[in-house]
């Protein structure tokens, strides 16, 4: 049991530093993103290579979203989208370039699934991780 949850902590401890990178990636913004999806993904992508694993996420897989506060009351937000773990490929919103402007808020929400699995019981069918990051673009 503690070895399992052990490795629960630890998906969600990377889980948590990938969603980092992410928004520190897009946190870059004006002029320097052309695809925060393509950017955002490639940042948990590598910073989450530990999580590309379907024994652990079953049907749950790494995947994310952008929140662009240009209205503090209402963000405009994209995904959720799977993060693709390979050179080419994945999720793309260049549109969503439009929606970057300095000194504005920008949150990455990353989610992934866990299994709580001891001796042939699952304790958590449905457990899903989360974590959350904001970032000002510059």
């Amino acid at each position: 049991g503690i070895i399992t949850f052990g490795i629960a902590f630890n998906n969600q401890i990377t889980l948590t530093n990938a969603a980092n990178n992410a928004a520190q990636v897009l946190m870059a913004g004006t002029g320097q993103i052309t695809d925060p999806c393509a950017s955002a993904n490639t940042a948990l992508a590598q910073a989450g290579a530990s999580l590309n694993n379907s024994n652990i996420y079953g049907s749950n897989p790494l995947a994310f979203s952008i929140s662009a506060y240009t209205n503090p009351t209402t963000p405009n937000t994209v995904g959720p989208y799977n993060v693709v773990f390979s050179v080419s490929g994945g999720p793309s919103c260049p549109t969503e370039v439009a929606s970057m402007v300095t000194g504005q808020e920008i949150v990455v929400t990353a989610t992934y699934g866990c299994k709580l699995q001891f001796l042939g019981i699952n304790f958590a069918p449905n457990c899903k991780l989360s974590a959350q990051t904001a970032e000002v673009v510059q």
